[in-house]
């Protein structure tokens, strides 16, 4: 019986599971050793001059001047604009917050509604402003990245840095009016701004869901008769926060 035909070509070196094995291995390793990389392709210098119509010779002449050390103009111009969607993005969102939180409390004054349903449309709120808002969840990738990357340029990490700040700062007003509203205090030792940045790092990953899945609920009995109702994971986690923040638990009123 005549052997079996050997295919043309070089024999492989390892199996084909050893093969796929080392490769994810050293994927896995460039991964841990270099981190994500900002993927902003679609943002570029070439395309934006051609959408903006704008002229090429001082386009490239403008960025080529912004660079920082070795940059590209085309590196220039792409952190330049995830700066400023860091830095700026959130002007876009904030107002409706604001609509929220005022029609929040508008309903409080009438009667309708108290502190602990109030934490409940948060929780809700907030999963739809994050679903609805591509912004948010852009912001959200970069500092991702920038968490894993040694070399993430500083402008970037600055205009976070602001983005964040002016969460913040817009966050812990709201949160006053309104803990001014019901009526509730600080606990001794505690400071608003403690509580946003609290809120911040809680619910920013629990908001964060994958092509708008719905968010998990939990039913609890916190209807006006003790009827069953159903918090996001979110809202619990605001109500816990509010108990250890502020002077102030349900039972109570």
């Amino acid at each position: 019986m005549a052997e079996p035909r050997r295919t043309r070509g070089r024999p492989p070196k390892y199996p084909v599971d050893e093969v796929r094995d080392r490769l994810m291995n050293s994927a896995k390793s460039a991964l841990r050793e270099n981190g994500l990389s900002f993927g902003v392709d679609v943002a570029t210098l070439e395309g934006s001059i051609e959408e903006a119509e704008v002229p090429r010779g001082i386009s490239y002449r403008t960025w080529r001047a912004a660079a920082v050390q070795d940059e590209s103009p085309q590196d220039a111009f792409r952190h330049a604009a995830i700066a400023d969607l860091a830095r700026n993005a959130q002007d876009d969102w904030l107002p409706t917050c604001r609509t929220f939180i005022r029609e929040q409390i508008a309903a409080h004054q009438r009667g309708e509604t108290n502190l602990q349903q109030i934490l409940r449309q948060i929780g809700v709120f907030g999963h739809e402003l994050v679903n609805d808002t591509l912004e948010i969840r852009l912001v959200q990738a970069f500092r991702a990245t920038a968490a894993t990357q040694t070399n993430t340029p500083a402008a970037v990490i600055q205009a976070l840095h602001d983005g964040k700040e002016k969460i913040i700062t817009e966050y812990t007003e709201l949160v006053q009016q309104l803990a001014d509203e019901v009526d509730v205090q600080l606990r001794d030792g505690r400071e608003a701004r403690d509580f946003t940045e609290a809120f911040f790092a809680v619910t920013q990953g629990i908001m964060q869901q994958v092509d708008g899945l719905p968010p998990r609920q939990v039913p609890r009995p916190t209807g006006p008769n003790g009827e069953t109702e159903q918090w996001t994971l979110a809202g619990i986690s605001i109500e816990a926060l509010v108990r250890q923040f502020f002077d102030w638990s349900p039972e109570a009123f």
